[in-house]
């Protein structure tokens, strides 16, 4: 019985650290790119960094810092860890697909 206490404490402590860093996507303003992650700007101002996984972070960064016009296409109602997540640059065939590997608030 107090395994079971135990894990469902560890459990629902889990859940309460997700919830908390999670958003809803009507709720991002804004994007940006610092420090090798993908910094979103809510309405209330708050920034959430995005540590991305699934795609390789080098060529993450090299496209986000490229300073070409990109496009952000989260298609999910919240954005929370393995949420996918696109970049998109000018180009179709330069689609990138990641998933949020991490967020920091």
């Amino acid at each position: 019985m107090m395994k079971l206490l135990i894990i469902a404490v560890l459990v629902f402590g889990n859940l309460i650290a997700h919830a908390d860093t999670s958003i809803k996507t009507g709720d991002v303003e804004s994007w940006g790119y610092a420090q090798e992650k993908l910094v979103l700007i809510t309405k209330s101002g708050d920034e959430l960094k995005v540590t991305p996984k699934l795609c390789s972070v080098d060529v993450f960064s090299e496209t986000l810092a490229s300073g070409s016009e990109l496009t952000l296409s989260i298609p999910a109602e919240r954005v929370r860890i393995n949420t996918p997540f696109y970049v998109q640059g000018a180009a179709k065939a330069s689609k990138m697909k990641c998933k949020v590997g991490r967020i920091e608030v």
